[in-house]
């Protein structure tokens, strides 16, 4: 844990830096004995608690069995019964008391201890979910049939494993995240940390234990109800809501720098930078200006990798200005296969800040949205929403009358498999975004929700369409929702589109200069540059915008056509990176066809 003391001194940072250097909280496993149905078990220590067992880089799922049709039981606030004997096997699974009841909805990941209540109100709830994910009875052992499942019997102090094909116990790498954080950097509003820089080390093996006595109750990218408690309604609860904390924790804080880090095989979530008091160790929460969260590998992150913000009134209306949550720069991460257990959390969440970024970051393989700026769907601002006056959430809440502290944000330059809604007051620019279908505005459905007054520029998306479609000619927050739209290509190919989509499909994601040795998957079939004719008045200029972040050297022009002769005037032998140069050519004589130039 870094406190005030550790700081740095007179603005110089203090740097802590590791090569090839790993910070486990994991038990690691290599007593397994073979046992019945390809089962394997190991001991571990007395005492042992632990909600994530990783097996040779991957987390292994919980023992169960799924509901196939959630609509043949009948729900209420204490349970769920059923009339058909096909699920008769329930009550017949032996220790069922002790395990868990999982449901996956549109947007909420829910799971209920059994003999637990509370799952049954709110919206996306268990009982009639927007979209059915499935429903799982699990965390029991009778229920350990298939490969990649797993059981703790903290009675027994024993683990058991059920390999995947091909996996050999023998040699295999096998962890218990046994504790939830890893790293704290946090102060206090009157003495907050300060001049850190953290570089090349690798956070692994953590694990989240809340759930095992509150379970889950899932409100969409890690904001769940805390307690147990019977609300008198859902919208009671609304306000109080926590979120999931993270192994790396920032609060209280400014001008700290966390780079090239791995984060992997965590049971909770990445970097919470920021976030409410309740998913900080110090208690302390807020309060973080000028961080930096550069070039870091996340993957096998079970809860959202980077959260900033907190969700709470003093996240968006500080009572106290140190409270306050800006100038958080995520840049150059890239995002692969992540939120396995809790598949409603996401890579990137950003909520109530101000003067942030988050550019080129690389982000696929993810259950859920990629990138998430804001929160609350337009309860908390100015004059609140018309459908939380109908949900009557205001009897929980204030109305508030002044507008949030969020506002001047920019999510630019990142290259994403496909992303969830945004919110007020950010710019979307050069951002590259591939889906498997077209579907834009996806919060369209709610005409009272209050996502607007955003600007959204020079953006390419691959989305399956059959000819090339503009999202263009809305300036001035003239579009859908007070805002702007200019420039914004889909199309089945990049070939084809303007200069500036085709730089920003280029240079999506990790900067060209920083992906080498890194696993970034841009596709290598765009071109690095656009080549640019114009003829006029007898003159040739030929126009080369260079995407890449190194300058073309030794640049070589060849220009020709039938019937013409061509004089050079200028040519370049340098193209700047990220830049352009032009080649210019008189001609006389009659052209018979189009000249070609390369």
């Amino acid at each position: 844990m870094f406190r005030n003391e550790d700081s740095g001194v007179n603005s110089f940072k203090v740097t802590w830096t590791g090569s090839e250097t790993a910070i486990s909280r994991g038990y690691e496993i290599s007593n397994w004995t073979e046992g019945d149905d390809g089962i394997w078990s190991a001991s571990v220590p007395k005492g042992t608690k632990s909600r994530n067992l990783y097996v040779n880089g991957l987390a292994a799922q919980y023992a169960r069995q799924q509901i196939h049709n959630r609509t043949g039981f009948e729900y209420t606030k204490v349970g769920m019964t059923w009339n058909s004997s096909a699920y008769d096997w329930i009550l017949e699974t032996p220790s069922i008391e002790y395990g868990e009841l999982r449901a996956i909805n549109s947007f909420n990941d829910r799971v209920a201890l059994i003999e637990k209540a509370n799952q049954l109100i709110g919206y996306d709830q268990i009982a009639e979910p927007f979209w059915d994910g499935g429903v799982w009875i699990q965390n029991v052992k009778a229920l350990l049939t298939d490969g990649g499942q797993f059981y703790l019997d903290r009675n027994e102090s024993t683990v058991y494993y059920k390999p995947l094909e091909g996996e050999n116990m023998a040699t295999a790498s096998a962890y218990l995240g046994v504790e939830e954080v890893l790293l704290v950097v946090g102060g206090t509003y009157e003495e907050p940390v300060h001049d850190l820089h953290f570089e090349g080390i690798t956070f692994k093996h953590s694990t989240w234990l809340r759930p095992d006595t509150y379970g889950y109750i899932d409100q969409q990218t890690g904001g769940h109800m805390e307690n147990d408690s019977l609300w008198p309604n859902f919208e009671a609860s609304r306000p109080h809501w926590w979120q999931v904390p993270s192994a790396i924790q920032v609060s209280a804080a400014y001008n700290i720098t966390i780079e090239s880090y791995t984060f992997r095989e965590l049971g909770t979530g990445g970097i919470g930078v920021g976030n409410d008091e309740n998913a900080h160790l110090t208690g302390v929460g807020l309060g973080a200006n000028n961080i930096y969260i550069d070039d870091n590998y996340f993957t096998q992150v079970m809860g959202n990798s980077i959260t900033v913000g907190g969700i709470q009134a003093d996240a968006h209306r500080p009572s106290q200005p140190k409270m306050l949550v800006s100038d958080i720069h995520v840049s150059n991460n890239i995002f692969n296969n992540n939120s396995d257990l809790w598949s409603s959390t996401v890579p990137i969440l950003f909520t109530y800040t101000q003067f942030s970024s988050i550019t080129h970051n690389e982000i696929y393989n993810q259950p859920y949205s990629g990138i998430c700026h804001g929160y609350g769907w337009g309860s908390n601002d100015e004059g609140g929403s018309p459908e939380y006056v109908k949900r009557d959430l205001y009897e929980y809440q204030p109305l508030y009358d002044t507008p949030t502290v969020m506002k001047n944000n920019l999510i630019e330059g990142n290259l994403i498999h496909h992303f969830d809604e945004a919110s007020r007051n950010i710019t979307w620019y050069n951002n590259l975004g591939f889906t498997s279908g077209k579907y834009y505005a996806p919060n369209d459905w709610i005409p009272e929700q209050l996502t607007r007054w955003n600007t959204v520029i020079d953006n390419w998306g691959k989305l399956g369409v059959k000819d090339n479609e503009v999202i263009d000619g809305f300036p001035n927050h003239s579009g859908r929702r007070n805002s702007t739209f200019l420039r914004n290509y889909l199309a089945p190919c990049v070939n084809g589109t303007s200069l500036i989509a085709q730089r920003a499909a280029y240079r999506a994601g990790v900067i060209p200069s920083r992906r080498k040795r890194r696993p970034v998957t841009n596709d290598p079939n765009i071109a690095d540059a656009y080549l640019d004719v114009k003829v006029s008045d007898g003159r040739v200029v030929v126009n080369v915008t260079n995407y890449n972040d190194v300058d073309f050297r030794d640049v070589a022009f060849r220009i020709s056509g039938p019937g013409v002769t061509f004089k050079r005037k200028s040519t370049p032998r340098s193209i700047p990176a990220d830049s352009s140069a032009a080649a210019v050519y008189t001609f006389s004589g009659s052209p018979k066809a189009n000249a070609t130039a390369c």
